[in-house]
């Protein structure tokens, strides 16, 4: 709280000051509120959860242009929730301010694993609100999948990210799925890429059987053959 009193005059002044102190200390909760922004809690979907392709999954198994194998193994999470999630804008009010916009947010989680080769995906669904009107609680469900960096010790880089359902938000950069693709002689369907500039794995997916295709650092290509 900010404590402005002037000592002359003392009895109205001491009276004023009380008052002063008390529209001061208004106008210091309204610039928190101003600049820390709660914009509720956001929960996912039932209908999102039930589309992901890992469900209930262990393993996957992938092959490359020689029907070489490699099986990752799925670690499955429950449904958890972040209490303490924050959205960051710039320049809101003012040039140069930063306004914190807390919510909660729930998020399910596969981890997607070979330890021998050195991958390590993490595949998430999440409750997400919408970046450019954040005040206006609009909500969406999206998949976001990770690929550990080797060269950069608890690195994990972004391969892929999906809205899965909209909901509430009033528009979504999602890239057209293909309806057809022939990966490595065979065919996938309502396929899904995202276009990230030098990514550091080359993700397909779709919602039938998870990612149907990568290429690993070597930039090896590898496509889905089956799930166990």
């Amino acid at each position: 709280m900010k404590n402005i009193r002037y000592f002359f005059f003392a009895t109205l002044i001491l009276a004023f000051s009380c008052s002063k102190d008390t529209m001061i200390s208004d106008m210091d909760n309204e610039m928190d509120d101003k600049y820390n922004v709660n914009i509720g809690s956001y929960n996912l979907l039932q209908s999102s959860i039930d589309a992901m392709p890992y469900l209930g999954k262990k393993s996957i198994v992938f092959v490359d242009s020689s029907a070489n194998e490699m099986v990752f193994v799925i670690n499955e999470r429950p449904v958890s929730q972040y209490k303490s999630a924050t959205l960051y804008k710039y320049n809101v009010y003012e040039v140069g301010d930063t306004v914190k916009y807390h919510y909660s947010s729930q998020y399910k989680t596969f981890l997607i694993s070979n330890v021998s080769a050195g991958l390590e995906f993490i595949c998430s669904l999440e409750s997400k609100p919408y970046y450019n009107e954040p005040k206006n609680e609009y909500v969406a469900d999206a998949i976001n999948i990770m690929l550990k960096n080797p060269n950069e010790e608890f690195t994990f880089n972004q391969v892929f990210y999906h809205i899965t359902n909209q909901r509430t938000w009033p528009i979504t950069t999602n890239t057209p799925p293909i309806s057809e693709k022939i990966i490595l002689n065979r065919t996938f369907h309502d396929v899904l890429i995202d276009d990230f500039t030098n990514p550091l794995s080359i993700v397909h997916f779709n919602y039938e059987f998870g990612i149907i295709s990568f290429t690993d650092f070597d930039g090896k290509l590898w496509r889905f053959e089956r799930m166990e």
